[in-house]
């Protein structure tokens, strides 16, 4: 099924669901490989030039892993 095939969310859902399953894997995969995920995470963040007390909307977070490094680069007077 491709994306275009999907009629309802409940099919959405159910494609996320399957694929979630292996998401752990493929990302040690990459890992293994030579792509160093976290790294290009905190350069992208990095690049946005945040400062302590900005205020961020993230849309479209996936699995939220940029959160932690968003929340380090605008501070606890951030939001």
């Amino acid at each position: 099924m491709t994306r275009s095939e999907f009629a309802t969310p409940e099919e959405v859902n159910e494609a996320y669901r399957r694929r979630a399953r292996f998401y752990d894997w493929s990302v040690n995969a990459y890992y293994l490989i030579g792509f160093r995920w976290w790294a290009y995470r905190r350069r992208a963040i990095a690049a946005l030039g945040l400062q302590p007390g900005a205020t961020i909307v993230e849309v479209g977070c996936g699995t939220g892993l940029n959160f932690r490094l968003v929340q380090e680069s605008i501070g606890l007077s951030g939001r």
